[in-house]
Order: C-alpha cells, then sequence, then structure tokens
C-alpha cells in the first residue's frame, strides 16, 4: 500500500522529533540509568514519571518527594560541583535553563556527559515538557498521562474560576517587598484562578513595590511563599485583604514547574472559593 504525501509528512516529523531529543541528551545507548537532576523542579517531574530509582544525585535544593533527602548532594542550583557529577559517572545530568547557569551545561557537554534540559518558564509550557522529558527518558505513556492530568486540572479551573475577580498579590519576599509579576507562572496561575494580579501593571516579572504602591492597589486577598513574611503583612491594616485576614500562606508547590504545581493550584483555590 502506498501511504499518503501527509502520513509521510507526519511521519517523518515524529521521527526527527525523536532524534533530536536523542541528540539533545546524547541518549544513544539506551534508557538512562544513573540521572543527576539540578533543580527542584526537574527532580520532582522525574520523580512524578516514576524514574526516582535512577536519580543518583541531586541538588542542595531539592527537597521533594521525601525520599530524594536521602539522595547525596552535588552542590547548589547555581554553583553544582562539577567534580562531584563527574565522580557519579551519570549517564544523563538533567538542568533547566531557569535556576541552573548555562555554563553548567557547556562544560558537562565538553565532558561527554549527555545532558537534557527542561524548559518550563510559563504555565502552558507545562504539559508539553513532561512529554519532551519523558520521551527523553523513554517513558512515554506514563508522560502522555502526566501531561494529561495537568491538563485537565487547567481546564478544571478555567471553568470554575473561583476567584472571582479579586484583587491579589503573591507576596515572594518582604524586605525588600518582591512579588509576583506578570509573565511567570504564579501570575499565570492566579489568573487561571480568576484572581487579578495587582503586579500585573508594573510590567516586571519580579517587581519590588514600595507600601504606598500596595495600599493604594487594595488587594482583596494576599498570597504568602513558603519563605514567610505574613507577619510583617499582617500590620498593614490599612490593606483589605489584612482586615478581613484573607492573608494565606501557601506550600512550595505552586512555585515549582512540575507535575506537582497541581497541588499548589488547588491550594491556593481552597483559600479563594469561599470568600464573600
Amino acid at each position: 500500500m502506498i501511504c499518503s504525501p501527509i502520513r509521510g509528512q507526519v511521519t517523518t516529523f515524529v521521527t526527527l522529533s525523536l532524534l533530536l531529543c536523542l541528540l539533545s541528551t546524547g541518549a544513544y545507548g539506551g534508557p538512562s540509568t544513573r540521572i543527576i537532576t539540578l533543580a527542584p523542579n526537574v527532580t520532582e517531574a522525574v520523580y512524578a514519571l516514576g524514574q526516582g530509582g535512577k536519580v543518583v544525585a541531586v541538588s542542595r535544593q531539592c527537597n521533594y518527594p521525601p525520599a530524594v533527602r536521602q539522595k547525596p548532594r552535588v552542590g547548589d542550583m547555581a554553583n553544582p560541583s562539577l567534580e562531584a557529577i563527574v565522580t557519579l559517572k551519570p549517564d544523563l545530568v538533567i538542568l533547566t535553563d531557569d535556576g541552573n547557569p548555562r555554563h553548567i551545561w557547556e562544560r558537562l557537554r565538553t565532558l561527554n556527559i549527555p545532558t537534557y534540559v527542561y524548559r518550563p518558564r510559563r504555565l502552558k509550557d507545562l504539559s508539553g515538557e513532561i512529554r519532551r522529558l519523558g520521551a527523553a527518558l523513554g517513558v512515554y505513556r506514563a508522560a502522555e498521562e502526566l501531561a494529561r492530568g495537568v491538563e485537565s486540572h487547567m481546564k478544571r479551573y478555567l471553568a470554575e474560576r473561583p476567584g472571582r475577580g479579586k484583587r491579589a498579590f503573591f507576596l515572594l519576599q518582604v524586605e525588600p517587598l518582591i512579588v509576583a509579576g506578570p509573565r511567570t507562572a504564579i501570575d499565570d496561575v492566579m489568573n487561571l484562578l480568576g484572581l487579578k494580579n495587582i503586579a500585573s501593571p508594573f510590567g516586571v516579572n519580579y517587581p519590588v513595590l514600595s507600601r504606598e504602591e500596595i495600599v493604594s492597589a487594595a488587594p482583596e486577598v494576599i498570597f504568602v511563599g513558603h519563605g514567610g513574611g505574613k507577619g510583617e503583612i499582617m500590620k498593614w491594616k490599612e490593606l483589605p485583604a489584612v482586615r478581613t485576614g484573607h492573608v494565606f500562606t501557601v506550600g512550595s508547590a505552586v512555585l515549582r514547574l512540575s507535575p506537582r504545581i497541581v497541588e499548589g493550584i488547588d491550594e491556593m483555590a481552597a483559600f479563594v472559593r469561599n470568600l464573600p
């Protein structure tokens, strides 16, 4: 039987995509069995794909799932130890381009250590990146199921929008006062929940705001990252969110672009769903 031109093009595209994935990882010798992950969201994604047993070391910032705490450390995300990585003889090192310096990736490649770069920057990127990572690890079915679960989660909140347009901000650091601005995954989550991020007009991903700017925006809901700062914000009685007690501390899940971010979305949604 002769294949149609369209079918042939699709087959060629799939084949080329898989080849590019293999080229990007250097994974010519079969599935990786000794993996090092250099960022928390990378580690979480690898474990979510059922590949945690192959992880031989992680960065110092990696702390989830609990089993990760028993893994050897190869330094900080921003400054991993090349010596420690080489000593462990990995057949794949997985990095992120949002936290791991590019020169580390380039140096690993010059040492002929296969690398893979996990690249989600926004919430909309996540399911595609899960599929890419799954292809690199040879776990296509697990990746597809995981990606579809994430997509289903997002669609549910797009239909519900529990925030109902309430003015909100997400505090990352209190001194100086840094909040999540536009073009960030946290801003995406707030939009998904139907909240209005008061930091959006500032046009900076992570703006440093003054007390006067916060007061002027009159937030009705405040989220505080796990780094703290709620005690200080609760002193600002002129804020509607403080007067009504709508200041909520959230865990690390929403701060990491891994499959676990859906838990963070659920956590934030639960806080705002029943607000008056």
